[in-house]
């Protein structure tokens, strides 16, 4: 019974922190292992503001003026 409530936290560390603009599945791993740090760590952490690039569909900041994978000029959204 405690494994199972602990895998849905771990899931639900997992969702936050995708919420949140970060790797869902880095997430999970580090909750496996790390529980309640994971949870404390992601509750101070701030949201990513990101966009998509238009040209390679990465996500990369929205502040980002040159995309860092396709390196092609991001226009700024009004």
């Amino acid at each position: 019974m405690i494994l199972a409530i602990a895998l849905v936290l771990t899931f639900l560390v997992a969702y936050m922190a995708k919420q949140k603009g970060r790797g869902p599945i880095r997430w999970f791993i580090y909750a496996l292992i790390l529980l309640p740090v994971a949870f404390i760590h992601l509750l101070f952490l701030k949201k990513l503001n990101v966009k998509n690039c238009r040209n390679c569909a990465e996500e990369i900041k929205e502040q980002a003026v040159i995309c860092r994978y396709c390196h092609t000029p991001v226009e700024a959204e009004n």
